[in-house]
């Protein structure tokens, strides 16, 4: 009688993980983007860990809440990041206190767009700027 169960069982285990993968997965680029520790401004460096290089990197968006009085980007954007390399993109800025940061990183990979959104919160000493939580 179990045999028949187990016989029963099997066959539709089969055709369950065969249509899995009909539909395919979408799968993200190996691509990780974090807030530098502790810089001169307001830093995101981004780690390119595919084997091609990603494409017309740029900050699409970035608002700063908080007691920040000056803010220039001055490496907003960058070409080409080759497999295996990193970059850094930019925004300066001069203030006191507490600030908290909302940026939208956009790239390409594969043809296709791809966005990231990155928050933080940092501590503003003059131009110094310390991380004090990424969400």
């Amino acid at each position: 009688m179990k045999r028949r169960y187990v016989a029963a069982a099997i066959p539709p285990l089969f055709i369950m993980l065969s249509l899995s993968g009909i539909g395919g997965t979408i799968q993200e680029p190996d691509v990780a983007a974090h807030f530098s520790f502790f810089d001169w401004g307001i830093v995101v460096v981004l780690w390119n860990g595919e084997e091609k290089p990603l494409h017309n990197i740029s900050i699409e968006r970035i608002e700063i809440g908080g007691y920040v009085f000056a803010g220039a980007p001055t490496v907003s954007s960058v070409k080409e990041l080759e497999a295996h390399q990193m970059c850094y993109l930019a925004t300066p800025v001069f203030g006191f206190g507490q600030c908290v940061v909302a940026l939208t990183l956009c790239y390409e990979y594969g043809g296709e767009r791809y966005t990231t959104e990155m928050y933080g919160s940092f501590m503003v000493l003059g131009g110094i700027v310390l991380l004090l939580n990424e969400w």
